[in-house]
């Protein structure tokens, strides 16, 4: 299926100027919510940055999208 043909697609065709690219992005997470084997008391706090392919703003959502899809899943799950 064409990327376009999707829900995503269509919303991003419907409203291009509230879709952004290639966004910088910086936070900080606790350890044991990325790498299983830490313990909350050996918790440490990460730095993580990078540039997120790019998100459409809508009223009442925001729609992350990740082409080279990694491990760090979860981690774009807690931003929105």
């Amino acid at each position: 299926m064409d990327f376009y043909q999707t829900e995503v697609g269509q919303k991003i065709l419907k409203h291009p100027a509230d879709y952004h690219r290639e966004v910088p992005f910086s936070m900080i997470m606790n350890g044991h919510e990325l790498f299983k084997g830490v313990n909350v008391s050996d918790d440490e706090r990460i730095l993580i940055h990078g540039i997120i392919d790019g998100y459409l703003k809508m009223t009442r959502a925001l729609f992350w999208l990740i082409i080279k899809l990694i491990t760090l899943t979860k981690i774009i799950a807690t931003l929105i």
